[in-house]
């Protein structure tokens, strides 16, 4: 995906050994993370927006690549710190995805999702379905 993200226009660099998977809204999120109309709280099993919540935190929209220094230090901290470490620390494209962004909630990650499957599919051949 990270070759996936750069532009014809950008320099060739060769790619960083061992990164983590970061998870950009934390498995254990919580009152850091409000839900998109804004409010907050800890999640419960029996509640439909931390349900639906859950269900997103694994897919590939959340997902990015970090240093094991980095990643642990983002940790499960708040979208608006973890964004500035991301524009500090690494110069990864996957991760320019965040530095627009004011927030971070389900409609964000399905964005930046779709917008890999997108890339995906212009990138291998066979993914179209041709």
């Amino acid at each position: 995906m990270e070759l996936a993200s750069r532009s014809k226009l950008a320099e060739q660099s060769d790619q960083p050994l061992n990164l983590w998977v970061e998870h950009v809204m934390p498995q254990s999120w919580g009152d850091d993370w409000p839900y998109e109309d804004g409010s907050t709280g800890r999640p419960s099993d029996d509640d439909g927006k931390a349900i639906a919540r859950n269900a997103i935190l694994h897919t590939l929209g959340n997902l990015t690549l970090l240093t094991g220094g980095l990643n642990i230090s983002s940790g499960n901290k708040g979208f608006d710190e973890k964004k500035v470490k991301f524009a500090e620390h690494t110069g990864l494209f996957l991760n320019k995805w965040f530095t627009g962004k004011t927030r971070w909630t389900e409609n964000e990650i399905r964005e930046r999702g779709e917008r890999f499957a997108d890339l995906a599919v212009s990138r291998w051949v066979g993914l179209d379905g041709s």
